[in-house]
């Protein structure tokens, strides 16, 4: 099976500048690998060059106007930079590029015009030599100002003499740049790897020059999975091209379930009734078990039981929790004016990253599968290949504010509290949450338990729902200040509660309000809807059949 893989190269003349174009011009290519000579940039600048699901390489000339080289590099292609220089009379940078087990040396090379030809040269040489001694696969290309379509001098013979040395060959014969009176061939692209299946120019609106791509047919090997294969083929960069984030999640699902439909799919069987699987069980003990069954049928009739009604089960878990929304509007007043530490920043949340997020969910435990068919054993075996694609879907959920709808839908399971129940209240609602909705939550909660730490918000002694507390906690100082009251000779009295469906019975206005209070405006006002202000219907619903 062949793998396309494609390269490109553009002098942008200002990378800041030309960025709108440079990006429009990069996504909607999908190029793997993309030199940029001419950057002209500074320090503390590669947040604002940064692209979605690219690394971005490069080495910048800081002693002078103009000139920087670097490499855009899909981030599901590891890669490293071997060796860089910015020269006065050549900058280049040199970069590894591992590809299905295959490495590549990809070169952005700029020789700054009206400088010494001789030392460019003899540096692209060196440099040629050092990489070439250790590499098969090489692609150089970049604005090497001289320009192959003139005949009148021999600097295009030397520069091929210089990369022929190593069996390097050169591409592209159209021209690059076209002035009002002029045309020239500056920006070149030489490779000796084989299977080159296009070669083009492509005139852009990025800058004066025009964009080199070379496309390769690349023999993958034959013991390559073919799961790997199709995993790899799969079209999730065309979501960074939707607005809409439900669009983007649908996107990634479908793409998920496609893959492994076709590589795991689900099959029924019927069990053979005439295999003696057992061949030990006699016919007196069939018999026996006939009767026992018998009984067993004959006891349950007898049993009062709970109904399997979906619809009744439902309606039960929906209307046992009473409608609580009429708050003290003094409580409320007194928390939206008030703050508890007015030396508080107010906190929002922030972005997450690939590993935070490949993190968590190696430590997802539960391998329940949702309403979307997706566990997270799925999730961990495209893995680190979608990593980057759920980190922009995550990433774009903050900063847009939004909780996807398919995320709050969850099939729930009724779960017996006693060995026999015969109430709908001996039933306890466990709902089985989309995989990818509990890795926002947690990097939500994870920020705002940290913002609650740091500003030692919480009680001291609070041992609820908190990494390293616990009951025993709790036990242990309940248990001190028994003591302590006794050796002084006072009496303990211990009062102890316990709220049926606390977490249902919370009034929500009140719990947004101390938010509000404790540090979190910012908070409210980004996920204020999606998350609290929730109907009593419609979120989750109890499946009379649940696929495991």
């Amino acid at each position: 099976m062949d793998l396309n893989f494609c390269a490109a190269h553009v002098n942008v003349r200002s990378l800041l500048a030309n960025f709108d174009s440079f990006l429009s011009q990069l996504l909607s290519n999908n190029y793997d690998i993309v030199g940029v000579s001419e950057t002209w940039l500074g320090a503390g600048v590669d947040q604002m060059v940064g692209i979605p699901n690219y690394n971005f390489l490069h080495h910048n000339h800081l002693d002078r106007r103009g000139g920087g080289v670097g490499v855009y590099v899909k981030n599901n292609l590891r890669c490293e930079v071997l060796a860089s220089a910015c020269l006065e009379h050549i900058e280049y940078i040199w970069v590894k590029v591992l590809l299905n087990n295959r490495t590549f040396m990809v070169g952005t090379v700029y020789r700054p015009p009206n400088t010494n030809v001789s030392q460019f040269f003899n540096t692209l040489e060196e440099s040629l030599f050092n990489i070439y001694s250790d590499y098969d696969n090489l692609i150089c290309f970049g604005d090497f100002n001289i320009n192959m379509l003139n005949l009148d001098t021999d600097l295009g013979t030397r520069l091929t003499s210089v990369f022929s040395t190593f069996n390097i060959d050169q591409y592209e014969q159209e021209p690059t740049r076209i002035a009002l009176n002029s045309m020239s061939l500056l920006d070149l692209i030489f490779t000796n790897v084989k299977n080159v299946s296009d070669v083009r120019v492509v005139d852009n609106n990025i800058a004066d020059h025009f964009l080199t791509y070379i496309k390769f047919s690349l023999d993958l090997p034959d013991n390559e999975p073919e799961f790997k294969r199709d995993l790899l083929d799969l079209p999730l960069n065309n979501l960074l091209y939707f607005c809409d984030i439900e669009q983007k999640l649908n996107l990634l699902n479908t793409c998920i379930l496609e893959l492994f439909n076709k590589h795991a799919p689900l099959k029924r069987f019927r069990k053979n009734e005439n295999y003696n699987y057992a061949p030990w069980i006699t016919e007196n003990i069939r018999l026996l078990q006939k009767l026992r069954n018998k009984a067993l049928k004959k006891f349950k009739l007898t049993k009062q039981h709970i109904t399997n009604n979906v619809d009744q089960i439902n309606n039960f878990f929906i209307n046992s929790v009473e409608n609580n929304d009429s708050p003290n509007q003094e409580l409320l007043n007194f928390y939206y004016n008030n703050r508890l530490n007015d030396r508080t920043d107010h906190y929002d949340f922030v972005l997450s990253t690939e590993d935070e997020i490949l993190n968590i969910l190696k430590n997802i435990t539960s391998k329940a599968t949702g309403h979307d068919d997706i566990n997270i054993s799925l999730i961990l075996l495209c893995c680190p290949y979608i990593a980057p694609y759920i980190t922009h879907i995550i990433n774009e959920c903050i900063l847009n504010s939004y909780f996807p709808s398919t995320w709050k839908r969850a099939p729930v399971i009724p779960i017996p509290k006693i060995n026999n129940p015969s109430e709908f209240s001996h039933l306890r609602s466990i709902s089985i949450l989309p995989v990818l909705s509990k890795v926002l939550e947690r990097i939500m909660n994870d920020q705002m338990v940290n913002f609650l730490n740091s500003n030692h918000i919480l009680p001291e002694k609070q041992s609820g729902f908190r990494p390293n507390h616990s009951c025993e906690c709790a036990m242990l100082d309940i248990t001190d200040d028994i003591f302590r009251a006794t050796d002084d000779g006072k009496i303990t009295v211990l009062i102890l509660l316990d709220f049926n469906k606390t977490f249902d019975m919370i009034n929500h206005s009140i719990l947004l309000a101390i938010l509000h209070y404790v540090g979190f405006p910012k908070v409210l006002k980004r996920f204020r809807v999606p998350f609290c202000q929730v109907g009593h219907n419609g979120l989750s619903t109890i499946s009379s059949s649940h696929r495991s």
